[in-house]
């Protein structure tokens, strides 16, 4: 192997390599977002649906 052979493999090596030590940190941020949205739909379920909510559990002792 000459030495342009070398330098193509170890760049490829290299850039083919990054993603993997980057997944924990995108892996942080998708769940971020997944829960900022579970936070959003149950924030809008919470307004829309109040006052039905505290008439039901109203009446219990």
């Amino acid at each position: 192997m000459n030495f342009i052979d070398r330098i193509f493999f170890m760049t490829i090596t290299m850039l083919s390599d990054r993603p993997r030590r980057d997944d924990k940190g995108a892996a942080m941020v998708e769940y971020a977002l997944l829960v900022a949205g579970i936070a959003v739909v149950v924030g809008v379920a919470a307004a829309a649906l109040g006052g039905r909510i505290s008439t039901m559990f109203g009446g219990l002792p």
